[in-house]
């Protein structure tokens, strides 16, 4: 039938959304990033079902119709080249052959970049912020590793902190919010993805916001080789692949782990993210690591594709759950879960 529900779509305006929270009429970003509108979507319980890994993402959810764009590699005379593009169910998939991740462009236009004091703001409340929608447009940080001082030196607000043995708090108060109350939707909303005003920033702004994100992140490891930083959402992991490589251009990794896989894990940048593959789940509350290593480069970009290794391909037994499949305009494929497919 197709993908698992909690499978994430990019949409046409570059956003994720959970293919069982798609409608019919919905736009869609395909190949070539052209723009498609979902016709139909059928749901249906399926017992032949697949899990699939490959490298720098959790692994998925398929059944025996899905269909993931995939090729081999080959290298005459020192320079690497692809075999032809084909989609492929689950029973011909093999590890020796490569995984499609169309790349997507997030451009930036001279009005859309955010002020870089902003940006670093915005990654400050997105680990651990929260925002109170009254007249003054009040904003606190708990327990912020950045001190007052860098707070007044950044932004053009009222501030103040709460502090004692345990935490120090930082408040601020901003008299024209309206840059932003634009993309800092509410109390819950804001944590669940990173707004496309942050995608669509320069570099400079996408770095400010990256490295504040990471410093007030509770469990992260940085070095001159790389670094890694944890978050709740699969969402937000996703998209700072995206600023990834448009920072750097290179592509980090996302892994699924428990809570308790990490609480006393400190890792070293080369180890990090064979150590984080090899430890069993739990039945702890999920969370998603993400790995940049400035070094390693266990991919091939071509033709406009990320084209990543295949790990793994298993036949799931006693196992059935609701599967999803889009039928998308002219018969094109779509991006689920970051991977080209039908």
């Amino acid at each position: 039938m197709g993908y698992a529900g909690d499978s994430l779509v990019l949409l046409a305006d570059k956003t994720f959304k959970r293919l069982d929270s798609l409608v019919e009429g919905d736009y869609i970003l395909s190949s070539n990033e052209e723009i498609k509108q979902i016709i139909r979507i059928d749901e249906a319980y399926s017992t032949n079902l697949w899990s699939v890994k490959f490298k720098n993402f959790p692994s998925i959810y398929i059944d025996d119709k899905s269909k993931i764009l995939a090729t081999k590699v080959v290298r005459e005379n020192d320079v690497y080249a692809l075999t032809k593009k084909t989609f492929l169910n689950a029973e011909l998939l093999e590890k020796s052959l490569v995984i499609g991740v169309p790349y997507v462009s997030f451009t930036t236009e001279v009005d859309d970049s955010l002020e870089t004091g902003i940006a670093w703001l915005y990654g400050k409340i997105l680990s651990k912020g929260y925002i109170s929608f009254d007249r003054n447009f009040n904003v606190a940080v708990n327990d912020s590793k950045s001190n007052l001082e860098h707070y007044k030196k950044r932004l053009n607000c009222k501030t103040s902190q709460g502090i004692n043995k345990k935490y120090r708090n930082i408040y601020l108060t901003f008299k024209n919010p309206n840059f932003l109350r634009e993309f800092l939707v509410d109390k819950k909303e804001h944590k669940r993805f990173i707004h496309n005003k942050i995608m669509n920033s320069d570099v400079e702004s996408l770095k400010e916001f990256l490295f504040s994100f990471i410093e007030e992140s509770t469990i992260y490891d940085y070095s001159e080789k790389g670094f890694r930083f944890n978050t709740d959402s699969k969402y937000i992991a996703y998209q700072f692949i995206y600023i990834l490589l448009k920072i750097f251009k290179r592509m980090g990794s996302v892994e699924e782990v428990r809570e308790d896989d990490i609480l006393d894990y400190l890792p070293n940048a080369r180890e990090m993210q064979n150590n984080f593959i090899n430890k069993k789940p739990s039945y702890k509350k999920k969370k998603y690591a993400v790995f940049f290593d400035y070094e390693r480069r266990n991919y091939l970009i071509k033709d406009n594709f990320i084209w990543l290794q295949l790990q793994s391909v298993k036949k799931l037994k006693n196992k059935s759950m609701p599967m999803f499949q889009l039928e998308i305009e002219d018969g094109y494929p779509f991006i689920c879960n970051n991977v080209l497919v039908k």
